[in-house]
């Protein structure tokens, strides 16, 4: 048996690359879909906390309960590299300058279990990631370092890998903002000395080969603009984009603005960030309903933009095996189409994978 599980792994892991290696390296990284996972560091609640949530069923539309929308969970980053053949990733972060912002987690208080995550991580200063602070809280990855090591350890065993697009959600947002009850935690907004964390956070993991990451300015090239950049000539080719990690920062107009300000385009920043497509700075874009935003992607697509969008969302999709907003995502021409369910859902099988592609 131990020897069928290593062959099988072991095909999978060379089946992965293949598809790597079958793009030609003239071809420039937008003209290439790949399959990418939405909160890609999240693990399923701990029981208890599930449970609680389950009671507050019979309040919610069908599906619209939050235990139907987290009955989901992802592998740690290299095994979603490596055996999946995920090339996007999405990773929520919190602001956390001093440490230990996030180390009790309230809502083990009404769930009769310790408050304390035990988690010495968690005291330190830094970007937190998890979903829901005090309440979604599971996670692969404690913080944000410890996924930038994750992703610089795989990606430099890898250097042929087609470019990993990683998105980071700086999340301005808790339950204390919203539940008056004291324990639960309010978020610490981002501002321009949160970005400048941020930034010292990705340039510190990769300091012993900064030319790892793609940047704005290696796409931007000679043009004033990204856009100008990206409508005039796309993307660099793969050829010059294999085992590069690309950041795109998933903030609203505001801290576009707040970044493009100092640096316009995001010159000399180690991450872009989405934006409209008749913005200066932009070259990703966010349109995450493949239906909805059909015709949009399709523009954007054809005038040189990296389009993200979503192959399902809250587990509406994988709860009836509904594959039609994969197929307008896969149709729209969309680079970056994540899903929650890149291995089967355990219900009824339903998967996206990156052989569904080509059908």
């Amino acid at each position: 048996m131990r020897i069928l599980v290593f062959t099988a792994a072991l095909f999978i892991s060379y089946y992965t690359f293949a598809q790597d290696m079958e793009y030609p390296d003239s071809l420039p990284i937008n003209k290439i879909q790949q399959i990418g996972s939405h909160n890609s560091y999240r693990k399923t609640p701990y029981k208890r906390v599930l449970n609680l949530v389950k009671l507050l069923n019979p309040f919610f539309p069908k599906l619209k309960a939050p235990y139907h929308q987290w009955q989901y969970s992802h592998l740690p980053l290299d095994s979603q590299f490596q055996n999946y053949g995920i090339r996007s990733i999405e990773l929520d972060i919190y602001n956390d300058p001093q440490g230990g912002k996030f180390y009790k987690r309230q809502i083990n208080a009404v769930c009769f279990a310790p408050r304390s995550s035990r988690e010495p991580a968690l005291l330190w200063p830094g970007m937190k990631m998890l979903h829901i602070a005090d309440l979604d809280y599971n996670t692969n990855y404690f913080t944000l370092n410890h996924a930038l090591h994750a992703i610089k350890k795989w990606s430099s065993e890898h250097p042929t890998h087609y470019p990993l697009l990683v998105m980071i959600e700086t999340k301005d947002d808790a339950v204390g903002d919203h539940v008056k009850i004291a324990g639960f935690q309010k978020a610490i907004k981002f501002d321009i000395n949160a970005y400048k964390d941020l930034v010292k956070e990705i340039e510190d993991v990769f300091a012993d080969n900064p030319a790892q990451i793609l940047r704005p300015d290696d796409v931007r090239g000679n043009e004033a603009t990204l856009r100008d950049a990206v409508t005039k000539h796309g993307f660099p080719k793969l050829g010059d984009c294999r085992g590069k990690v690309a950041f795109i920062v998933m903030g609203g107009q505001r801290e576009v603005n707040l970044i493009t300000k100092e640096h316009p385009s995001f010159s000399g920043m180690p991450f872009f960030m989405f934006s409209g497509t008749d913005k200066p700075e932009s070259a990703f874009v966010k349109l995450d309903d493949p239906k909805s935003n059909f015709e949009q992607i399709k523009a954007a697509v054809a005038q040189g933009f990296i389009v993200r969008t979503r192959a399902d969302a809250d587990t509406k999709e994988a709860q009836f095996r509904d594959y039609s907003s994969f197929q307008k995502a896969k149709e729209s021409g969309a680079q970056m189409i994540s899903t929650d369910f890149y291995k089967p859902f355990l219900k009824n099988g339903y998967v996206i994978s990156r052989e569904m592609l080509k059908k």
